[in-house]
């Protein structure tokens, strides 16, 4: 058991056999060098050799001993060597005290040899009482807190855990026990059980947001009677209004003009974010001229938050406030599976990994899905993680290509830095990979490299901003059921014998004559899901109980129609590949057409367009939906690189695909469900595909 050293910020404490904490730079960890292999090989042998039922009582209390020096010991280790021989768990009990008498390595592991062994629940209490008064480093108030839980000690942990978020409020371990012990404790009070005083204050604490509001309200008003500052500010929401101005989303000349409050009020959201992000930054104020006494000269910073903390008149809580949203800010993708508080979420950056157990107002929330992704900063005043005041929403695909933005910044960024060449672009648009999917499978960044996202992501936020506009404004490619690219065609056309065109035409198997002699030109079967979801679709308009004639023959998708023209055949159809493979037609029968007129109305173009952001429609009624479900697997999806989502659960390429499609889904659905109306059963999608867990490997499925 190799002696753990003070563990990185956000990390785990070893333990017996555990794997150590690791970290990656970039996209991929780098490969450790022979030194740390060494420490793993070492860490690895100790636990073993700890572990094993051969050691001697004394050996192990020796490793103990060295290894956890001022640290707790591991829970559960008591438990392991009691499993082997009760005597000798009590055996290393005593040699530990022998060698480090009143240690919180010895009065830990002896309060669990006493609870679990000897079944002495206060003789475990008592021990426990002196650990917490005895002195230890800060790394070991989380593994501390976990002995208290572990023996009913819970309130005395979260008193702990408190105090240790205080110090590290990004230590993940320490922020799971407390997000469990609180959403514990509001479980309670949502099913109307009592609560004593300090966990209703616990709950108040983490909810209140006043803090941010009276450092907001003090710093805006700082801001405002220094009009260096204010231009600091203004010139920032400027810079990013010219981003949207050059996305095509803004007028220039009405940007030129002064822009307005109107400008202001349609990009609200990312304006606010533009506020927060000048007052992290440093303004062309000189510091000394800002107040006669003036801060400690020292001061580097000239950002207003800096500012601020720095001013004299400035109150000893907002000077707190102040500097711990310097210390902690941080920018982020963050990924939120289920937006219900409880009492709060977890939050987690899709780019590198960071997890956030924090406090959300129900204003932000309430406006996401499941799998959403907030751009937005947290920061962390009093332990407990918050939102800011400004957040965008962002549904789990577009969360996707804001990710795969920041890291072809990232690459580019370090190709700059290291001298290389710029990689050739080979002209086709690079698909995102899912990153939201993929976090859950990779290390998270360490904190160094964490930081320098977070800069990174703060800084391209006005051009996420407007990309994510830019695709909402554009909507959706609109293709008929080719997939071609929609546009409505209305042409003349001349034929070599009219009423030859018109018997060949009515001969051919893809047409037919229509009682008003119109020849309809008709492409592929309705797939099942189609002809299922047309049904109920049906049903639903008509009612169940009016009957629904099956047709005689397979339904067929409409392509186009042909009517008889005094100069010709006049050809309705909606793309320019049907159009043009129509004319092949006419060509193949001999008809020698000739374009004599043509009119095309383009929707991307000529139509109003299709706003994106909210839930897909999946179909008019319940009934159509569930078609729509009980089919979908084996239709083909291009999203999966045109497999059918079952044969993609085998594909280890595309099941992440598969599983981000599924939480697109899901997103859509929780929305559908919230504002009542109808919404596909995911789960029963995830049971048919065995996706329950997208990392798994896939079950044998059949139908």
């Amino acid at each position: 058991m190799a002696k753990p050293k003070r563990k990185r910020r956000g990390g785990s404490q070893r333990r017996p056999g555990g794997r150590p904490p690791r970290g990656r730079p970039g996209a991929a960890a780098l490969e450790p060098d022979a030194e740390l292999e060494h420490a793993i090989e070492e860490m690895q042998r100790r636990a073993a050799e700890a572990q094993s039922p051969e050691t001697r009582p004394g050996r192990v209390a020796a490793l103990m001993v060295e290894d956890f020096e001022g640290l707790p010991s591991p829970v559960g280790f008591a438990q392991l060597l009691a499993e082997q021989d009760p005597e000798r768990a009590r055996a290393v009990a005593a040699e530990v005290a022998r060698l480090a008498p009143a240690s919180l390595t010895a009065l830990t592991f002896a309060a669990e040899v006493a609870r679990v062994v000897d079944d002495q629940a206060e003789r475990a209490t008592n021990l426990l009482e002196q650990a917490i008064e005895a002195e230890r480093e800060p790394d070991g108030a989380v593994e501390l807190a976990r002995h208290l839980i572990a023996a009913g000690l819970a309130l005395e942990a979260l008193e702990l855990i408190e105090l240790a978020l205080l110090d590290e409020p990004d230590d993940t371990d320490a922020q799971e026990i407390w997000a469990a012990a609180l959403e514990s404790i509001h479980a309670r009070a949502t099913a109307g059980q009592k609560l004593d005083r300090y966990e209703r204050q616990l709950l108040e604490r983490f909810a209140s947001r006043e803090s941010l509001y009276r450092l907001r309200d003090r710093l805006v008003a700082f801001v405002d009677d220094r009009p260096e500052l204010s231009q600091h500010v203004a010139s920032a929401m400027r810079e990013w209004l010219e981003e949207l101005a050059d996305a095509g989303l803004i007028d220039p000349g009405e940007l030129a003009e002064g822009g307005g409050e109107l400008i202001f009020e349609r990009y609200e959201g990312l304006m606010r974010l533009a506020i927060e992000r000048a007052w992290l930054r440093d303004s062309e104020a000189d510091a000394s001229e800002l107040w006669q006494d003036g801060p400690d000269q020292n001061e580097e910073s000239t950002a207003p938050l800096a500012l601020l903390a720095a001013d004299p008149d400035t109150p000893p809580d907002i000077v707190y406030a102040a500097n711990r949203w310097q210390d902690t800010c941080m920018y982020g993708l963050w990924q939120v599976v289920e937006p219900a508080a409880s009492p709060g979420v977890w939050l987690t950056d899709i780019v590198t990994g960071a997890r956030r157990y924090t406090a959300v107002p129900p204003e932000q929330l309430e406006q996401a899905g499941k799998w959403s992704v907030f751009l937005c900063a947290l920061v962390a005043i009093d332990g407990t993680w918050r939102t800011t005041g400004a957040v965008l929403h962002m549904r789990p695909a577009e969360g996707d290509l804001a990710a795969e933005s920041v890291h072809l910044t990232r690459i580019e960024i370090e190709r700059s830095v290291s001298g290389k060449r710029a990689r050739r672009s080979s002209g086709r648009p690079r698909e995102p990979e899912p990153h939201g999917v993929l976090v859950e499978r990779r290390e998270p960044y360490d904190p160094l490299h964490a930081a320098l996202i977070s800069v990174l992501i703060a800084d391209l936020m006005p051009t996420i901003a407007s990309e994510l506009w830019r695709r909402r404004k554009a909507g959706p490619t609109l293709t008929n059921t080719d997939g071609d690219r929609l546009k409505l065609i209305t042409a003349l056309v001349t034929v070599k014998d009219r009423a030859a065109a018109t018997e060949r035409l009515a001969a051919h198997p893809d047409f037919t004559t229509e009682d008003d002699g119109t020849l309809t030109w008709w492409g592929r079967e309705l797939s099942q899901m189609e002809r299922q979801s047309m049904l109920a679709q049906l049903r639903a308009k008509f009612g169940e109980d009016e009957p629904i004639d099956n047709p005689d023959e397979t339904p067929r998708w409409l392509r186009g129609r042909l009517r008889a023209h005094a100069g010709g055949v006049e050809i309705e159809v909606n793309s320019e590949a049907r159009f043009e493979a129509l004319l092949d037609v006419l060509e193949a029968l001999e008809l020698e057409p000739e374009l004599t007129r043509r009119s095309a109305i383009d929707p991307p173009m000529d139509m109003p367009p299709i706003q994106l952001g909210g839930p897909a429609p999946f179909g008019a009624s319940q009934q159509a939906i569930d078609a729509w479900v009980e089919h979908w697997p084996d239709e083909r999806v291009p999203a999966v690189g045109g497999h059918t989502p079952r044969a993609a659960t085998s594909r280890e390429r595309e099941r992440p695909r598969l599983e981000a499609l599924l939480r697109e889904f899901e997103h859509d659905a929780w929305l559908l469900t919230r504002d009542g109306r109808p919404a596909p059963d995911v789960d029963r999608l995830r049971t048919e595909l065995g996706m329950e867990r997208w990392w798994e490997p896939a079950r044998a499925v059949s139908r």
